[in-house]
């Protein structure tokens, strides 16, 4: 029997972590998270996840998909950004992510 804990990365800033095995991301809330120099390799992350988040090219998807992959999110950037960058990027993503989760608490 495994154990889950639910783990909330809600606009959460994911920077140069590393993630082991014994991590199970599966449970856990990405929306509005910002990825950075992160391998996502080997842990189960949803697709829609991935779409209410941002990284760029230094990060490294499930299944070990890189920014030249066809199932790179369009809105991820295919180059790595320096941090300023990546925060005027994600701040856009968490501008739509907030959007989206208003309308759903409306409806």
């Amino acid at each position: 029997m495994r154990n889950y804990i639910l783990l909330n990365f809600r606009f959460a800033e994911l920077y140069s972590v590393k993630l082991t095995d014994s991590v199970d991301l599966e449970t856990g809330s990405f929306s509005g998270t910002s990825f950075k120099d992160v391998n996502l390799s080997g842990h189960d992350i949803s697709s829609k996840d991935l779409e209410w988040s941002f990284g760029d090219a230094s990060v490294t998807l499930p299944n070990g998909q890189g920014h030249n992959h066809l199932d790179w999110p369009k809105h991820w950037s295919k180059e790595v950004l320096t941090v300023n960058d990546h925060l005027n990027a994600l701040s856009e993503t968490q501008k739509r992510v907030v959007k989206i989760l208003n309308k759903d608490s409306h409806t």
